[in-house]
């Protein structure tokens, strides 16, 4: 892999700053390697000053350190020695320099729901998805993203609007560039033996497109163990290993469905679940114009309440970086059959 600067690591970004001798008030940009997308992204370091901590009973002289990835904020508070003794990233959490008593003393009184905390208030409860055909959101807080408006969603100023799609009795991928959808990826294998041959397996060779979407949507909600897995979604290892939560279960339909002709691509954003948005994903794929898939809640298409922010490969969720905690909706208006 072919680099312009040096490379750097996240959790090795302050050792860079100490190395640079950065003075107080000065800014600059170092290029870390984003494990999703395989290559350098810019992450900005501003030095604000010198500030004392009282950590462990002791005062403590540190280096505030602020930094700025994808518009994710962080502060780091950094002794002469190069230790980080505390963090705050997003959503205000701290981390703190501790001793194991003090950490773990009334934990119970603070223990939270980190998926909760992230997500987005409704406002509302809502009933029969599957029967909703139109709603309208007012929507606050969002960056400008290119993947907010066009196809089911369409944003007007601040009110976003999500249609129902149907299924298109014929389909075919005439007009689109196969090579942006069809070609494999580091972590969309599509050319894979291992992979072409599963795609072979479900889907029968005269299918048509409609078909294969819902013999490979139905293998998945049926075959893929639904938990969580802490690791960068690889669609070869979710097959091999059959678990994984909604990324994993991206990465997989993008790559069955790419093995078998079908136009794909990956999208994320938020979906509705008791009373909350939360963050999710899911597919999309190109039958005459792109239709919206969920393979880990077995629907196709998607229902209207999947609010899509991103879309492209498993690297394009890192544009949410700057939104999480930051966007408000509002529900305003809901159009049943």
């Amino acid at each position: 892999m072919p680099v312009k600067t040096p490379i750097y690591l996240t959790a090795g970004i302050f050792d860079a700053v100490s190395a640079a001798d950065i003075k107080i008030g000065e800014t600059r940009t170092f290029n870390i390697f984003d494990p999703a997308s395989m290559s350098q992204r810019p992450i900005k370091v501003t030095f604000t000053g010198m500030e004392k901590l009282k950590i462990l009973d002791q005062g403590i002289n540190t280096r505030r350190l602020e930094t700025d990835f994808m518009g994710a904020k962080h502060t780091a508070w950094v002794t002469l020695g190069g230790e980080i003794v505390q963090e705050t990233g997003p959503l205000g959490i701290t981390l703190k320099k501790s001793d194991a008593s003090r950490a773990i003393r009334n934990i119970a009184e603070h223990t939270r729901d980190l998926t909760r905390l992230v997500s987005v208030d409704a406002g509302r409860k809502l009933e029969r998805l599957e029967n909703i055909k139109r709603i309208v959101y007012k929507v606050s807080g969002l960056p400008p993203l290119p993947a907010l408006g066009g196809e089911r969603q369409q944003l007007v100023d601040d009110r976003l609007s999500i249609a129902r799609e149907d299924r298109p009795e014929t389909a075919h991928s005439q007009g689109l560039d196969p090579n942006d959808f069809l070609a494999p990826s580091p972590f969309v294998q599509s050319d894979h033996p291992k992979i072409v041959s599963l795609a072979r397996d479900l889907v029968a060779q005269n299918a048509g497109p409609n078909d294969k979407v819902l013999r490979i949507k139905n293998w998945l909600y049926t075959e893929i163990e639904k938990r969580p897995v802490i690791s960068v979604p690889n669609a070869l290892e979710t097959l091999e290993n059959k678990m994984g939560d909604c990324n994993e279960h991206a990465v997989l339909f993008a790559a069955l469905a790419r093995a078998s002709g079908v136009p794909a691509v990956i999208e994320a954003g938020l979906v509705y679940l008791n009373g909350r948005f939360y963050y999710h994903a899911w597919n999309a794929v190109y039958l005459d114009r792109w239709i919206t898939v969920d393979a880990l809640m077995g629907q196709f298409p998607a229902d209207v309440t999947h609010i899509r922010l991103t879309r492209g490969g498993p690297d394009s969720q890192l544009d949410l970086m700057g939104v999480i905690g930051n966007v408000s909706l509002e529900i305003v208006d809901i159009q049943y059959d």
